[in-house]
């Protein structure tokens, strides 16, 4: 069935309000992709800095439950101080 020029105008005033529906659709998602790029890598970041961190206090506390253990291991058994 051929298109008339009521029903050819109406085609593309129907096409041309889904491409802008889909612009703006698509701007948006690639808005909302490029907060969420920043935000990870903001976390990216952040999770380096904090496995630097846990990396940092488990070495302090081997070295402090050495240092425990050693002291421990100097005091008198109980039996040896009665």
């Amino acid at each position: 069935m051929p298109l008339t020029g009521l029903a050819l105008g109406h085609y593309h005033h129907t096409m041309d309000a889904e491409i802008t529906n889909l612009e703006n659709r698509l701007g948006a998602l690639l808005e909302a992709f490029q907060v969420l790029r920043a935000e990870n890598r903001q976390l990216t970041t952040r999770v380096a800095t904090l496995q630097t961190e846990n990396r940092q206090l488990n070495d302090k506390v081997r070295v402090v439950t050495e240092r425990v253990e050693r002291l421990l291991a100097q005091l008198p058994a109980e039996d040896e101080a009665s």
